[in-house]
């Protein structure tokens, strides 16, 4: 990867491009309309990695990621009481392994904690041992099961959960 990791608060004018990167990152992608319209209700935000030019290689100032992708990484989050719900974080296959996941998900919890949340919580396949791999070294726990909880293929998910204050310290915030 060359170039420096961006990451940006998105909205609603970005639906586009976080469809373009869950589709570049899931075999069933959500589409833009499904992604504006979370991004529209009460306590969703959206971050999106992106992939800065090194200095001197193009236009100041221009994102750009290494190829036409749209990003290296994306997250949909939303606030639910004390709660940030992870809805989806999704890196594409070129980008994985590099650390992106965990940077979307700190930058969440912190922006979670702005927001008055003191718990990161989402659910992932219990076939996903990679994903279940770096939730555990980022230290989530389980703290529920969902059977059945993928509609297209019946597939299993747990609820991992951390708590915010020990991503985040008190006094970073």
């Amino acid at each position: 990867m060359s170039g420096a990791l961006d990451l940006v608060v998105a909205n609603e004018s970005d639906a586009s491009e976080l469809a373009a990167l869950h589709a570049a990152a899931f075999e069933a992608p959500w589409t833009a309309e499904a992604i504006a319209t979370l991004l529209a209700s009460p306590g969703c935000f959206a971050l999106v990695a992106r992939i800065t030019k090194p200095p001197g290689s193009g236009s100041p100032g221009s994102h750009i990621s290494e190829s036409s992708d749209p990003g290296a990484g994306m997250l949909l989050a939303r606030i639910a009481g004390d709660d940030c719900e992870i809805i989806t974080v999704g890196v594409p296959e070129r980008f994985r392994r590099r650390g992106i996941a965990a940077l979307l998900l700190d930058h969440a919890a912190a922006r979670g904690a702005g927001l008055g949340a003191v718990r990161q919580v989402l659910e992932v396949g219990t076939d996903n041992t990679a994903a279940r791999r770096l939730y555990a070294r980022l230290g989530f726990a389980q703290c529920g099961s969902r059977p059945g909880y993928y509609a297209e293929t019946g597939g299993d998910a747990v609820i991992l959960a951390r708590d915010i204050p020990e991503v985040i310290p008190a006094q970073s915030r």
